[in-house]
């Protein structure tokens, strides 16, 4: 079956993870007929409401390695709908992509992590930031915002917030 839509960030590093995999991914829902592009069941297909769009923002979807598989993760919707603003990496605490890391330095001030402000983040010095505090830098900078989003479970994405730089 032809994709109603062209192939985004998180398309391309789920087929990039698929072919380094040394078994196929199965869970759940694994033998249903899927649309190559949404990658939802066939009945439950959402291309024909599905409407690109575009933002000043900028977004990085940082996946843990098990998240990139599932079709419905909440990243691969902010990449189908923002996909010119939208890039996609796969998290790694020891073995961080080059690209991903040069990027975050590119963008360190106009950049925020979207994560609950917990205690644990609070004691290790994370900068929260209000929205205003965001918009006055981006003006300053002139860059687009970026948010850096970290997909993966409750426990995954803390574990993948806790455990790095």
């Amino acid at each position: 079956m032809t994709r109603p839509f062209p192939k985004h960030a998180v398309d391309q590093l789920r087929e990039d993870c698929e072919a380094k995999a040394m078994r196929p991914f199965l869970a759940r829902g694994s033998n249903a007929k899927r649309c190559p592009s949404c990658l939802m069941a066939k009945f439950a297909c959402f291309c024909t409401q599905r409407q690109m769009q575009n933002t000043s923002l900028q977004f990085i979807l940082l996946y843990h390695r098990d998240e990139i598989h599932k079709p419905t993760n909440s990243g691969r919707l902010i990449a189908d709908l923002f996909p010119n603003q939208t890039k996609a990496f796969i998290w790694s605490r020891t073995e961080p992509d080059k690209a991903l890391l040069n990027l975050l330095n590119e963008l360190k001030e106009s950049c925020t992590i979207l994560f609950p402000n917990t205690e644990t983040a609070q004691n290790q010095g994370r900068n929260v930031r209000d929205q205003q505090d965001i918009l006055k830098t981006d003006e300053e900078t002139g860059k687009p915002h970026t948010f850096v989003i970290l997909d993966g479970t409750w426990k995954q994405a803390s574990k993948m917030f806790h455990q790095s730089e």
